[in-house]
């Protein structure tokens, strides 16, 4: 009877730890969604206004995306960036292509000024390079998100659902 006792009380320790880990772990935001805030707060250090998530889709096809649909690459990361979010290039390794995961996010950016607003759309993606190292990183879109090259991009990684949610913004400005 000793016996088990002493082996109970590790046991639920054990357990106790156990719950308290797993229930924090639900609490924390995914990986991708840090990254995308980290790129928001940069955002708006840099404007004079607010951006804000308009939408927010999973790739269906991430496997084509491709570098030439990035037009420049944020992140604190070991891959290759334009900028680790302080004005500096950061990573030295080249980001491997296709990423596993992608997520496309359709971002509002106002000047409080001006009280005109812009959208972008940004690819927040998880590259690996299948030996040792993977991370977040944000691909800022092409600038001209009218143009149809862009917009066959889109579609190509399965984003389709966030041409009609920037059509139906763009249309809503013009108003």
């Amino acid at each position: 009877m000793k016996k088990a006792g002493v082996l109970a009380i590790p046991l639920i320790v054990f357990m106790i730890t156990g719950i308290v880990v797993l229930s924090f772990e639900r609490k924390r935001p995914p990986d991708w969604r840090v990254e995308l805030n980290d790129y928001i707060r940069y955002d708006q250090s840099r404007f004079a206004g607010g951006t804000r998530v308009q939408a927010i889709t999973a790739a269906r096809k991430p496997w084509n995306f491709s570098p030439e649909m990035s037009k420049l690459v944020f992140g604190k990361s070991v891959f290759r960036t334009d900028n680790n979010y302080d004005g500096t290039p950061g990573g030295s390794i080249d980001l491997p292509y296709p990423p596993e995961q992608v997520w496309c996010v359709l971002l509002s950016r106002s000047d409080r000024f001006s009280q005109n607003s812009t959208n972008e759309i940004v690819f927040v993606a998880h590259h690996n390079d299948q030996v040792w190292w993977r991370d977040w990183v944000v691909h800022q879109g092409a600038a001209v998100q009218a143009d149809p090259e862009f917009k066959q991009n889109i579609a190509l990684i399965g984003c389709d659902e966030l041409l009609e949610q920037l059509d139906s913004t763009i249309v809503s400005l013009k108003i």
